[in-house]
Parts: C-alpha cells; sequence; structure tokens
C-alpha cells in the first residue's frame, strides 16, 4: 500500500490551515483598520481594502485548486482501517477535508463582512463634509 495518498492529503489538509489563517490575517487587519479609520486618510483605508480583498480572491483561487484535488484523492484513500486499528484514511481524511472547507468558508465570510465594513467606514469619511 502507497503512503503517497496520505502524504498528499496532509499537505492539502495543512495548505487549507494556512490559508484560513491569511483570511484570518486579512480579517483582524481590515478591523484594526477599521478601528483606528478617524486617523487614517480614507484614500488609504479604500486602497487597503482593495488590497486585501485581491488577497482573498488569490487565497480563494488556490483553496479552489486544493478542494479540486480533494475528490481524486479520496478515491485513492484505503477504506480500510489500518492494522493498528483507527479509522481507515478515507474517512479520516475524508473528515479532515469536510472540517477544513467548512473553517474556510466561514473565515472568507468573516473577512469579506470587516472588508466590506473597513470600506463603508472609508467611503463615509471621504462623504464627510468636514474631509
Amino acid at each position: 500500500m502507497s503512503v503517497l495518498p496520505e502524504f498528499q492529503a496532509r499537505q492539502i489538509v495543512q495548505r487549507m490551515h494556512r490559508l484560513r489563517y491569511q483570511i484570518d490575517l486579512f480579517a483582524a487587519h481590515a478591523r484594526t483598520l477599521r478601528a483606528l479609520s478617524t486617523s487614517i486618510d480614507a484614500r488609504m483605508l479604500l486602497q487597503e481594502a482593495d488590497n486585501l480583498l485581491r488577497n482573498l480572491r488569490a487565497c480563494r483561487e488556490e483553496f479552489a485548486k486544493a478542494d479540486g484535488q480533494v475528490a481524486s484523492l479520496s478515491h485513492r484513500l484505503s477504506p480500510f482501517p489500518p492494522a493498528a486499528g483507527g479509522l481507515p484514511p478515507a474517512a479520516q481524511w475524508g473528515s479532515e477535508f469536510r472540517a477544513g472547507s467548512r473553517q474556510f468558508i466561514a473565515a472568507v465570510q468573516n473577512a469579506e463582512r470587516e472588508i466590506r465594513q473597513l470600506r463603508g467606514a472609508g467611503i463615509s469619511q471621504m462623504n464627510s463634509p468636514t474631509r
């Protein structure tokens, strides 16, 4: 039996976690900028929101590539439990893939909300009559 599918599954799950972590950082960055928005120029806020959206899109594209490999990889994972006991690799990694996808989607939704609020703060500041 080949350990390559399990190695590839581990790499995909690690990539999913890394991407989710990056998305969480984008959300935290947007939240921090929004909290400091009164002392930052509105154009800079909007520019940074655009940068965050670009980075978010790149992460989503990378995640889609990793997620696209899951289906073919799932078929190559053994459906039989290991001799030492425990879950079969197909069940174990299938659960990891699903959890990684759910967590990534939640992180993206949170980051989109934070970036939208950052853009709103920038636009509000641009439209302020005291600007």
